[in-house]
């Protein structure tokens, strides 16, 4: 059987693109002038005025995509965030509209991390984020392998050994501080390494000797946002209250001259939520309200020296701030923290015509980098002791030694009693420093250009903790009291606890020194072109030498029209994920007695050892590239129009499995191997245009882009600790009366990946850029998967089945399912409305899923409520 694969909707996309892709190539150029009324304007416009581009000045990047100002904020969703508006683009997917748990709480509108993406079928930690020319890369990617539920989602007790708030980016960039935003999904130069996905470069506003700048501020609340029960059958059965939250960003930037030679910039935005929540009936609080805050700070210096030399100082701190309290234990928080702060040095300059060895090399450049990155994820515990205490027990037993915080005397129905918990799990954190230097050289030579380079990177990185106590089982009496051990915590007259775990204190360190080199020429020779390029890269952790090479060939008959070839290796740069986390003590398990109602001291029944992420001889996980892609300019709209194929093969990929023991035992040792498995395949058809008016009007300018997509995706884990082979930490799957681990169910259904999208993107400004708006349309084809049974108390039901090499296990009963089609369409307005000083001002408007488009998304009754549409309303001032 055949999943994911709407073959209807595949023929008509791909017929229909080829149709109309030839009808644009054979639409004689006179006709096309004598029936367009508007004035073409080349696609190689500013970035600023212009929406996207799809060319860039090398033939060979037919898998570069350049945005501006103008499409950040029409592709954006409102937010701060940069990564929304790439999750438009062909190649890129994002988890949505196949989610079962899609319902929306306070929680998770406290998430102001940018959106993770997978870009041409990777993982979403396996793209290489670039800031600036500084690579912003997370080096625990963004999961933590005790399999930690997010807080969000989050309805029970928390995961004691994980650290949250993990993110494949150390640095959340906004929107507003941002020139241009580049994406390279395919056929990317040697210049670039240490991903199996995509590059994202994110250029910051630069400095500048005219004196200019830009204040904003907008605000969303939950009035602005539409929700709708998101349940099986439309119902609320817990009656659980719509999300209560408040969010407002505000950004400034500043630009100015220092001397005749220098310039600085100096930028901020802040985005905050705050957002309340109910807690479980006993505790008597009744609700909690919490706080997050999105801060980043841009400061920014140019110096341009007479003999064409330019020096460039930057400096960010990236500093995000979540408080998340729990519904489940009275008065737990985690204080979650993601700081990275960092400096970058760049200098470059022209070194004229030279010759080598007889070469001539000429309009020769260079550029030397340092920069140097201090990160941090946190979680801050408000105590190290969990308490499950319980103020009445079925049999009689209540107390009112909680009184104060927990109300014993509620109805618990067929519940076991009312548990008064309390307490919390600890302080723990990861840390790194990256101290790099890089240097590189490029010029004309022979029939075209080359560029060199290399890097020397130096990291040190650990994973921390303080331990904590878990006081999990307790014994009561009805009939007597015990008498505790003195000055003791955790005992009671009439309630004991007899069972915890006690996890000390650790501290994993580990150090690596990684290298880089690349050379890449490119030369063209009448019609044809060929950019070749060689990478190595080296890190002493794995100790692999990996060599990349990578080729695009280009064939241009006419100056519109190219057609190009690519074949690439993609090395990844996962090789510290694994081990920052080998080590880390999974505690002692103690227990006690009270004889004679006299309570005895702890001893140690079992020490549970450490988590072992062991790692030898592996091999870098990499990926290899087909692509073949081609570009031209119609003669009906001279617009522009872009095709490409992509194939990718993921070999050697990492895998997570537990070793057996002799004695079929389970092992607590994790060992990694290359056994994983990955295979990619996507057509993709773009155009974009932008139109003028003849003569001066009230508009200025009308822009149109388009993509379609239709790509499949097959892994053979989806994460990166994936792929256990003991039977009680695995995930297993009923399906169609079958039984499967996760990973053989991804295998065998290629993860229901969406396989057919398509967006239109619609801009045009008015009255000198008075008035400018957008909207951008996107649409899922309908296609054939597969869900999760929800149930009563549960976004997945579960139930025991027997698998044929693991015995009887519990399962996620998965059923087939029809994916209908969805349109979503969103607005973006920016409308002049005063002038203060002669200074523009403006009022900005956000629409997202402006239809109020639920799609297939589906919520428990635990989380039921889906969010539709929402509105962003703000206002900008510039000078």
């Amino acid at each position: 059987m055949s999943y994911g694969t709407p073959t209807r909707a595949r023929r008509v996309l791909l017929l229909g693109g080829c149709a109309l892709s030839a009808i644009m190539l054979a639409a004689p150029t006179a006709h096309a002038q004598e029936s367009v009324m508007l004035d073409p304007i080349t696609v190689r416009t500013s970035f600023a005025e212009w929406l996207s581009s799809l060319l860039t000045d090398d033939k060979a990047d037919t898998g570069t995509t350049v945005m501006g100002a103008d499409a950040l904020r029409t592709r954006g969703d409102g937010s701060s965030d940069a990564n929304e508006a790439l999750t438009k683009m062909p190649t890129v997917q994002i988890a949505g509209d196949a989610d079962n748990a899609a319902g929306e709480n306070g929680d998770s509108v406290l998430d102001l991390r940018p959106r993770e993406m997978s870009i041409s079928g990777a993982r979403t930690d396996q793209n290489t984020i670039i800031v600036n020319g500084m690579s912003v890369n997370s080096l625990t990617g963004n999961e933590d392998p005790f399999g930690a539920t997010p807080l969000d989602e989050e309805t029970g007790n928390v995961n004691f050994n994980s650290i949250y708030g993990l993110h494949s980016q150390t640095q959340f960039i906004p929107s507003s501080l941002l020139d241009t935003a580049t994406l390279t999904d395919s056929n990317a130069s040697a210049e670039f390494g240490g991903f199996q996905g995509g590059v994202v470069q994110y250029e910051l506003v630069k400095p500048s000797r005219e004196v200019s700048g830009k204040a904003s501020f907008s605000f969303q609340n939950d009035s602005m946002t539409s929700y709708e029960l998101g349940t099986d059958d439309r119902t609320n059965p817990d009656d659980k209250p719509k999300p209560e939250w408040t969010k407002q960003s505000y950004a400034f930037e500043q630009t100015l001259p220092v001397g005749t030679s220098s310039a600085l910039v100096f930028g901020h935005s802040t985005e905050h939520a705050e957002a309340t929540k109910e807690v479980l009936p006993q505790y008597r609080r009744g609700s909690v309200t919490s706080e997050s805050d999105s801060r980043f700070w841009l400061l920014g210096f140019e110096h341009e020296f007479s003999s064409d030399n330019t020096l460039n100082l930057t400096a960010t701190w990236n500093d995000y701030d979540r408080e998340w309290e729990s519904h489940y234990v009275d008065g737990q928080q985690i204080h979650q923290t993601n700081d990275s702060r960092a400096v970058t040095a760049k200098w470059e300059g022209g070194l004229g015509d030279r010759s080598l060895a007889g070469v001539a090399l000429k309009n020769m450049r260079f550029s030397l980098d340092a920069s140097y990155q201090d990160n941090s994820v946190q979680n801050l515990a408000n105590a190290n002791t969990y308490y499950s205490w319980y103020g009445a027990y079925r049999g009689g037993y209540q107390t009112d030694a909680f009184d104060a915080w927990c109300d014993s005397s509620i109805d618990y129905g067929t519940a076991t009693g009312v548990p008064c918990r309390t307490g919390g799990i600890g302080d723990r954190a990861y840390e790194d420093q990256r101290a790099r230097i890089s240097g590189k050289l490029e010029g004309d030579i022979w029939r075209g250009t080359f560029k060199l380079g290399g890097a020397l990177e130096r990291v040190n990185a650990r994973r921390k903790g303080e331990g904590y106590v878990h006081n999990s089982s307790t014994t009561r009496t009805t009939t007597g009291s015990y008498i505790c051990p003195e000055g003791s915590d955790d005992c009671l007259p009439t309630q004991f606890f007899s069972t915890r775990v006690v996890q000390p204190a650790y501290d994993v360190k580990v150090d690596a020194t990684k290298a880089e080199a690349f050379l890449e020429l490119d030369q063209t020779s009448g019609d044809f072109g060929l950019r070749a390029g060689l990478r190595a890269d080296y890190n002493d952790y794995l100790d692999n030498l990996d060599i990349a090479p990578r080729l695009v060939a280009t064939w241009t008959p006419k100056p519109d029209f190219t057609l190009t070839f690519g074949a690439n290796r993609y090395y990844s740069d996962d090789y510290m994920t694994y081990a920052i986390h080998d080590g880390v003590p999974r505690g002692l398990t103690q227990r006690r007695t009270a004889t004679g109602g006299v309570v005895g001291e702890w001893t140690t029944l079992l020490d549970n050892g450490l988590y072992y992420y062991s790692q030898g001889d592996l091999k870098t996980p990499y990926t290899d590239e087909l692509s073949l892609g081609a570009t031209w300019t119609d003669g009906l709209t001279d617009g522009t129009w872009r095709a490409r194929i992509i194939d990718r093969h993921g070999k050697d990929q990492f895998v997570g499995t537990y070793e057996g023991r002799t004695d079929d035992t389970r092992s607590l040792t994790q060992r990694l191997t290359n056994d994983g498995t990955s295979r990619y395949q996507s057509f993709t058809l773009e155009y974009e245009k932008r139109w003028q008016p003849r003569k001066k009007g009230r508009l200025d300018y009308v822009g149109l882009t388009f993509s379609g997509v239709i790509a499949k995706r097959r892994v053979s884990a989806e994460s990166y600790f994936g792929g256990s082979e003991d039977g009680e930490a695995m995930e297993f799957i009923w399906y169609e009366d079958q039984s499967y681990t996760r990973d053989e169910f991804t295998a065998a259904t290629g993860s229901f990946d969406i396989p057919v999208r398509a967006a239109v993107d619609l801009t045009g400004s008015w009255n000198d850029g008075g008035l400018k708006a957008g909207v951008s349309t996107g649409v899922t084809f309908a296609y054939d998967g597969a869900r999760c049974q929800s149930s009563s108390t549960s976004d997945c039901a579960e139930s025991d089945r027997d698998h044929p090499i693991y015995g009887t296990q519990p399962h996620l009963l998965y059923v087939p399912f029809h994916y209908e089609p969805v349109v979503t369409v969103d607005l973006n307005l920016q409308a002049r409305v005063a002038e203060v000083r002669g200074n523009p001002v403006s009022l900005d408007l956000k629409v997202a899923n402006l239809f109020n488009q639920r799609g297939n998304k589906t919520a428990s009754s635990v989380n039921p409520w889906i969010a539709g549409r929402s509105v962003w309303l703000g206002t900008s001032m510039t000078w």
